[in-house]
């Protein structure tokens, strides 16, 4: 049998041996794939993390939205040491109210809440201006003068004692707007959360003004929501009560408004007071572990709870929780940079965007807190 042509000698080019070739060369690929993936893990996890990855606990970042948000938050336990089975619950009590048309109180209404009582259902918790009020103060004891609203709690004040049910707030706030018609709508309010959650009760408008943390609210202004937040003033806000205080004493009715409509043109008001509360004690039905983030619980309270212009009486902002968990996250982190093992604090560009997202998120929330930042 005869041998086959030659390729060379048939006019073909041989084809070239490139087998050894084409393995190193996948060799190379995959190694250059690999190579890529370990770079991103190594030059971008820590930048996505910190953009990408919240940092912050379920139960810190329920926290945070109660703080700044009672009204729409949900309820929640407060994250401190030690964990204790308590039930969250919220409470809340909505109305309106009127300045009076007395001529005595020269246009004048106020509304104040005690926020602790508003854990049982049978007691004062909303003091607002009765029709016969005749003073320009915030009354909350003279007879005739203010009338009062319980909350829509679960329990009565007589089910409370030491043994059987205790509660303490998580969160709390009382707000306000305008409903008068447009064409007669006027005058101005002031607002003050009692920094050391001593009574309203006896203060003028040059009383709540004497307050650097008082604010004022003209009538463009309180066509929209106007609001105060409760906050922990001392070390023993965060005790559980079985007794409570009338909102004439210290702890007493420490959120409030004061109103100064125009000369006889009474202005109506609408007002929502919210509470996020825990209940504890033999008889509370529906106990729950409460959740313990210690590093997570002291960077809140040493920034968001503790920042004084985040508790003046603000216009609304829908987005005030989605900023605040972007600043909590962001001093969280920093916390950690404390830490051997931490890649914080970002570098800088990191440090403008993180300003960035927060301020479009919510301008007028940096505005209250920035003095934090």
């Amino acid at each position: 049998m005869s041998a086959k042509p030659n390729a060379a000698k048939a006019g073909r080019k041989p084809k070239p041996n490139n087998s050894n070739n084409s393995k190193n060369d996948s060799k190379k690929k995959r190694t250059v794939k690999v190579r890529s993936v370990r770079g991103i893990e190594q030059h971008t996890a820590p930048n996505a993390a910190w953009q990408e990855q919240s940092c912050l606990s379920q139960a810190v970042r329920a926290y945070v939205h109660a703080i700044v948000d009672p009204f729409d938050a949900l309820p929640c336990s407060v994250p401190n040491q030690p964990p204790l089975m308590t039930r969250p619950a919220k409470y809340w009590s909505k109305g309106t109210f009127s300045t009076s048309s007395v001529a005595a109180a020269q246009d004048t209404g106020f509304i104040a809440c005690v926020p602790i009582n508003g854990v049982f259902n049978n007691a004062s918790f909303i003091y607002y201006n009765s029709a016969a009020y005749s003073s320009t103060i915030v009354d909350v004891t003279t007879a005739g003068q203010f009338t009062t609203v319980a909350s829509n709690a679960d329990y009565p004040l007589a089910d409370f004692s030491a043994a059987t049910k205790t509660a303490r707030i998580v969160a709390a706030g009382l707000r306000i707007r305008n409903i008068t018609p447009a064409l007669t709508r006027g005058g101005q309010c002031v607002g003050l959360a009692e920094p050391a959650h001593g009574t309203l009760n006896g203060l003028s408008i040059q009383g709540f003004n004497a307050y650097q943390e008082s604010n004022k609210h003209g009538p463009k202004e309180t066509a929209s929501w106007i609001e105060l937040l409760w906050r922990p003033a001392e070390s023993d806000d965060m005790d559980f009560y079985s007794t409570f205080a009338p909102g004439n004493n210290v702890n007493g009715a420490c959120l409030g408004f004061l109103i100064q409509g125009p000369a006889a043109n009474p202005q109506s008001y609408e007002y929502e007071a919210y509470g996020i509360y825990e209940l504890q004690g033999q008889l509370v039905t529906s106990k729950t572990f409460s959740v313990a983030d210690t590093k997570g619980y002291e960077a809140i309270t040493n920034t968001l709870v503790a920042a004084p212009k985040l508790h003046k009486s603000h216009v609304r902002d829908e987005n005030m929780p989605k900023a605040a968990e972007k600043a909590a996250e962001h001093v969280v982190k920093h916390m950690q940079s404390h830490d051997s093992h931490s890649r914080y604090p970002p570098p800088d560009h990191q440090e403008k965007s993180f300003m960035s997202t927060a301020l479009d998120l919510a301008p007028s929330f940096f505005n209250l807190i920035g003095s934090f930042l």
